[in-house]
């Protein structure tokens, strides 16, 4: 109902998060393909911080179906600290090494398809913030 509501507005964007970590929804793959298939021309922005981007969930995210595009338009990561010890301090019960595993694969897909990324990861000033947009290199 929500959807159908949306699509008679046809939004240009859609960020599926508000208070917490949107992949704690178990079913926001087939929730934002609903939405996808209502509003074929919005573009859908989700942020994380990859705790629970495992490689079938990466895999989802990044997989087109007949010449389709992704489901996501743009896709980023806020990785909060570099070290382990600075990560585990600032996010409490989540494992560094399993998250940093989950954007490891999600770097390797991103490589394997040829889509286009840019990264402040490591920079001065930056907060660990990776950024994927979902284009190929040859859409530019």
């Amino acid at each position: 109902k929500i959807v159908a509501q949306l699509a008679e507005y046809q939004p240009k964007y859609l960020i599926p998060c508000f208070f917490n970590e949107p992949l704690l929804d178990r079913g926001l793959e087939e929730r934002l393909a609903l939405v996808k298939e209502k509003i074929p021309r919005i573009k859908i922005n989700l942020i994380t911080n990859a705790s629970l981007l495992f490689p079938e969930r990466a895999r989802a995210f990044l997989t087109t179906k007949s010449r389709r595009p992704a489901l996501l338009h743009r896709l980023s990561i806020s990785f909060q600290g570099i070290s382990k010890e600075k990560y585990e301090r600032s996010m409490p019960g989540l494992s560094f090494q399993q998250t940093l595993e989950n954007v490891k694969y999600l770097l390797k897909l991103v490589k394997e398809r040829r889509l286009r990324q840019r990264s402040s990861f490591g920079k001065p000033g930056a907060q660990s913030f990776v950024f994927f947009p979902m284009k190929t290199a040859q859409a530019r």
